[in-house]
């Protein structure tokens, strides 16, 4: 006869949780269009301003001058907190795409 009240030990296994690992991955890469700038918004502050780049060094490898590869186009943005990132033509185009995209009405 069957009894609901006994429970079977035999199908019961021991699942423990594992931690995850966090690391820090690539965000995403912003490439302007030719001859505009990339913006960026203070949330806080409700402060738009053109972003700073990272400087790099002026050293050039053999290698790179022989293959005319000094030329470095990937430069580097100094990311905040709490900023929106985003490349516009202007200020004006800037707080088009403010408005449209992120629902930010900022006087001009």
């Amino acid at each position: 006869m069957f009894e609901p009240d006994k429970k079977n030990k035999e199908g019961i296994k021991e699942v423990r949780k594992k931690e995850v690992e966090k690391k820090l991955m690539f965000s995403h890469r912003i490439t302007p269009h030719r001859g505009h700038e990339i913006w960026k918004f203070d949330i806080k502050n409700k402060k738009l301003s053109k972003c700073e780049f990272t400087k790099k060094s002026k050293e050039i490898n053999w290698s790179d001058a022989v293959l005319n590869s000094y030329k470095s186009k990937n430069k580097r943005v100094i990311k905040e907190d709490n900023c929106i990132y985003f490349n516009s033509l202007n200020r004006k185009n800037a707080i088009k795409i403010l408005k449209r995209d992120y629902h930010i009405i900022i006087k001009k």
